[in-house]
Formats: C-alpha cells, structure tokens, sequence
C-alpha cells in the first residue's frame, strides 16, 4: 500500500468513526432518552452533546420509567445491528453497526458495576460480568467483518500483515478519534461512570453527616471506589477476542479501488456534523 493510498484511508476511517459515533450519539440521547421521557410528559427537556463524546439529557421531573433509562441502549442495539446485518462491507454501516452493538454492551456492563449511567439501579451490581462475553463476542465478529473490508486494500495473508495493517489504518483513525475526544472534552455534556458514581457517594455522605455546613470532598469517598474491574474485563476480553480474529482468519482477497474524491467527500460529512453539534455546545 502506498502512502497516499494509506493516508486516505486513514482520513476515511477517521470520518468514518465521526459520522458512526455521532448518529449513534444523537439516536441514543434524542430518541432513546429525550422523545421517552417528552411522551411521559416532562416539558423542558434539555439536550447536550459533546463533539467526540457522549451526551446527556435533563429534565426538571423525576421520570423513572426503566423505558426513559434504557431507551437509548435499546436503539442502538437495534440500528446497530441493523447496519451490520446489511453493511456488505461498507465501512460507515460496519463501524456504525459495530460501534453501536459494541458500546451498548461496554455501557451495560460499565454502568451496571459502578451502577451509574443507563442502567443505575435497575438490577444487581454483581451481575455486571454478564456483558462482558457479548461485548467479546461482537468484537470477534467486528474483526472478521474488518478484515473483509480490509482485505481489499492491503495483504492480509499472514496474521503479522492482518495485524500490521489494522494498526495502521484502523488503530491510527481510532488513536486520532481518542486523540480529538480527550483534547475537545466537554464536562457539562459528559462525565465518566466512576465520577457519576463518586458524586452519588459524595451526596450520600453529605447527607449522613451530623453538620451539613462541612462540605464532602473526592477525597472524603475515595477509598469506597473500586478499581475499574468492569471496564478492564471488558476491554481485555474485547482485546483478547478481536486479536484471536485477526490472527486466525484469512478473508479471501478482493482489491477494491479507493476513491480520493469519496475520502474527501466523506470528511466533508464529518465536518458538517461535528460544527452541527458544536452549535449546540
């Protein structure tokens, strides 16, 4: 593979991640949690999404209907799967389809540990370990459906190459990605599950303390906090999965053109949706 021929393909994931990540985000915020809980009839339902990130949704009620909470999970599961069954190897459905199949699982099993986010109270904390072979099975399957689409730009014959040239298409975009989250890190839209839950402990404190005028600290909570054993089982299955996929299967070869002027085009999408969401930071 060439430089140029890389270099495109890079931008083309890249955009590719961008566009997936934020059609998943809105779906899941504006129909999954901000429609429910506007037809269980709260009125100021306020929107916020972040430019890499997650999101959130407010209201000034106290909807608790498990469809409120677990709406956006359930959209995702069913459009991202949707786009994969029907992706054919086409990158923005596959990494749409992954990327949503793959993150609702992650936050299942997340959330259900530090019990924040989506799933809070809605079942055990120790039941969390249940996600983590779903989540290891999608990325098994997400690296096969890969290599596939991968196998028509680059050698894949050896698992070194399959390895290789994940690292440097897909792995260099998901860095970029990464990269551009942590760097446009918004915390009025977005918080990790550990802070939700340190915040959850913090009130707890404060209300058991006998003189409320003494504010609770981080620090005041910080040995009740775990280590984050959900999100290192999940990644390590998810990792030991999607390795054991490029290193054992070999799709059969299909050289495909790779258009300058589509890469450009779909960076343009990208761009256009990132400065739709940046007018509504």
């Amino acid at each position: 593979m060439s430089a140029r021929r890389l270099l495109l393909l890079d931008l083309a994931l890249l955009a590719s991640l961008v566009v997936a990540s934020r059609a998943a985000l809105v779906i899941h915020e504006v129909g999954g949690h901000a429609l429910p809980a506007a037809a269980c009839g709260e009125t100021n339902v306020r929107l916020s999404l972040s430019l890499f990130g997650g999101g959130r949704v407010d209201w000034d009620g106290a909807v608790s209907s498990p469809v409120v909470a677990l709406g956006g999970i359930a959209l995702n599961l069913l459009t991202g799967g949707l786009a994969w069954a029907f992706a054919r190897g086409r990158i923005v459905p596959l990494v749409f389809g992954v990327g949503s199949v793959g993150q609702a699982f992650f936050y299942l099993g997340n959330g259900t540990f530090w019990q924040a986010g989506d799933p809070a109270g809605l079942w055990p904390q120790w039941l969390w370990p249940l996600f983590v072979p779903p989540f290891a099975a999608v990325a098994y399957f997400a690296a096969r459906a890969w290599l596939r689409f991968l196998g028509r730009h680059a050698a894949v014959d050896t698992w070194r190459r399959r390895i290789g040239w994940s690292g440097a298409t897909m792995g260099a975009a998901a860095a970029a990605y990464l990269g551009l989250w942590w760097l446009s890190w918004n915390p009025r839209a977005e918080a990790t599950l550990a802070d939700l839950r340190v915040q959850e402990e913090m009130r707890e404190e404060q209300a058991r303390r006998s003189e409320p005028a003494v504010p609770v600290t981080r620090a005041d909570v910080a040995s009740r906090m775990p280590l984050p054993w959900a999100m290192i089982a999940l990644l390590a299955g998810g990792a030991a999965a999607s390795l054991a996929a490029l290193v054992r299967a070999a799709p059969p070869v299909e050289p495909a053109e790779l258009s300058a002027r589509a890469c450009v085009l779909l960076a343009g999408v990208a761009g256009l949706l990132l400065g739709a969401i940046a007018l509504l930071l």
